[in-house]
Order: C-alpha cells, then sequence, then structure tokens
C-alpha cells in the first residue's frame, strides 16, 4: 500500500468542505446523508466541522462493489435513509466519486423525495473518471484513478481503521 493522504490532509480537506458548506446554508438547517458504509468516518468528522449548524445526520446504503475492487455495475438499495427529506436542504455526503454509477443511481431516488436543496460533498474525485460527469458541489480532494482503503473506505471490510488514505493495488 502506498499512503497518498495523510490524516492531515484529510483533516484540511473536511475543513475546508466544512467552510464552503457553511458559506452556502450560513443559519439554514442542513441534513447531511451519509452513503455506509465508506462515508462514516467522513461524515462524523463533516459534522463536527460544521459546529455549530443545526444537523441531522442519516445514512443511507448502496452497494455495486461487494468485496471487489471494481463495481459489478449494478447498484442495489441496502438501507433506505429514515429522516423524511421532502423540503430539506440534504447534502450527501460520499467517500468516493468513481465511476458515478452508484452516485447517479441514488440522485434519481433521492430526488423523488423532493428535497429543498440536494448536493453532493466527496471526500475524493478520482482523475481521469467519472464517465457519467456528475458534478459534486463540495470535493475535498483529488486521487489518482487506482483503489483505495483508509478513512473510512475498504477493500473486502478491511482498513476501514486506517487513519490515512492509500492505494491497495
Amino acid at each position: 500500500m502506498e499512503c497518498l493522504f495523510n490524516s492531515n490532509q484529510i483533516q484540511n480537506a473536511v475543513v475546508s468542505i466544512a467552510e464552503a458548506i457553511k458559506k452556502d446554508f450560513s443559519s439554514q438547517p442542513i441534513v447531511l446523508l451519509g452513503v455506509l458504509k465508506g462515508a462514516f468516518v467522513f461524515v462524523a468528522d463533516l459534522a463536527r466541522a460544521l459546529y455549530p449548524m443545526e444537523i441531522i445526520i442519516d445514512f443511507i446504503q448502496i452497494g455495486s462493489y461487494g468485496n471487489r475492487q471494481k463495481s459489478q455495475g449494478k447498484v442495489v438499495l441496502i438501507y433506505p435513509n429514515r429522516v423524511p427529506l421532502r423540503d430539506k436542504n440534504v447534502i450527501v455526503v460520499e467517500d468516493v466519486l468513481d465511476t458515478g454509477n452508484s452516485l447517479a443511481y441514488l440522485w434519481e431516488l433521492l430526488q423523488k423525495q423532493r428535497p429543498k436543496t440536494l448536493r453532493l460533498a466527496v471526500l475524493i474525485e478520482k482523475e481521469n473518471n467519472n464517465p457519467l460527469r456528475i458534478k459534486p458541489h463540495y470535493i475535498g480532494l483529488k486521487a489518482p484513478n487506482r483503489f483505495l482503503v483508509g478513512y473510512g473506505l475498504d477493500y473486502a471490510e478491511q482498513y476501514r481503521h486506517l487513519p490515512y488514505i492509500a492505494a491497495f493495488d
């Protein structure tokens, strides 16, 4: 494994995203909708960085990787969000923007719930990928198109606990 981002670089990216969200929503309440499992650490750190904003935290789980390093193409809803999103400011919090397949599926699903605003915060956008051209509103870091682990990201449920992000080849 090769360390790509250390814990200081990650925290700086999280704070940068939080500052942009605070600027955009100032005194408005928001819903942080974390995409499980990979974004759970990012959601926790982002929520703390957004203090003292009024925040509701919820999670949703979709899947396409299984225990592989490459998406299997078919996205499925595993765990739906519990908080009603209608007329709320919703920020989807995702760990990595890769092919965009999962996020395209999720975006369509969430728009049906008619939020007031729907925005996307990604910790990492992979370079030279994203054929669907999904445009995040908030991006923390840019990474090469490699398989990543650490800071919530896994390979076969391993490595989520690492305090840094590494390329796993």
